[in-house]
């Protein structure tokens, strides 16, 4: 099993309630639903996202790309 991280996102509560129903008829939780959408944008749009190794390598060079940005971030 994957690790994870929770993200929070604040959604409109009018708009809610259609992702609920939306949701409901595909027989999809909105989570799910949520992470299949992202990732499919995300793929659609970067060819670094072509498989998990070169999603990998690319994670990896922009973490030592911007390392100093990502500590001063983890200490906020």
């Amino acid at each position: 099993m994957h690790k994870t991280v929770r993200t929070s996102v604040d959604f409109p509560d009018y708009m809610h309630v259609y992702l609920k129903m939306y949701c409901a008829k595909k027989g999809l939780s909105i989570r799910q639903y949520i992470i299949d959408t992202v990732m499919k944008s995300m793929e659609e749009e970067s060819e670094d996202l072509v498989d998990d190794e070169t999603f990998k390598k690319a994670a990896d060079k922009l973490m030592k790309e911007k390392k100093s940005l990502w500590k001063r971030l983890s200490n906020r």
